[in-house]
């Protein structure tokens, strides 16, 4: 036996309850994709000081990264003088160093090493630039 409710029998207006699910699917990815964007350190981690000087916007990348390049462009226009690039396929050790899910990831390190934020992904235009400002 299955049994069914409409929304309208519960007293709310008549909706299609496909537009309903749609929208709550999109506004969970919303905030999915938000969250992998920017996310602030909380423990207080630090990076070890072979990716130093700091402080630097770190970025990890893999020769066979396909989104690595569209990073890599926005990382150094946004960051010129203190973006460096860590290529897993000439430094595999370092990246032993680093808890990363996947590349392209961006992390930024103020000037002791603690890792203020990190952005897996491609970042969104002027992510980086607006981070840079919590190193200054």
């Amino acid at each position: 036996m299955t049994y069914s409710v409409s929304l309208s029998k519960l007293g709310f207006p008549r909706v299609n309850e496909v537009a309903v699910l749609v929208v709550a699917g999109l506004l969970a990815l919303a905030l999915l994709v938000g969250s992998r964007q920017r996310t602030k350190s909380e423990g207080g981690e630090t990076i070890s000081n072979e990716f130093g000087p700091f402080p630097a916007v770190l970025l990890f990348t893999s020769a066979a990264c396909e989104n690595c390049e569209p990073a890599r462009k926005l990382v150094f226009a946004e960051a010129p003088e203190i973006a460096k690039e860590v290529v897993f396929d000439l430094q595999p050790g370092l990246f032993e160093l680093v808890r990363l899910n996947g590349v392209p990831t961006t992390i930024i390190v103020d000037s002791t090493g603690l890792i203020l934020s990190r952005i897996e992904g491609v970042p969104a235009e002027g992510s980086v630039a607006g981070l840079r400002g919590d190193l200054e």
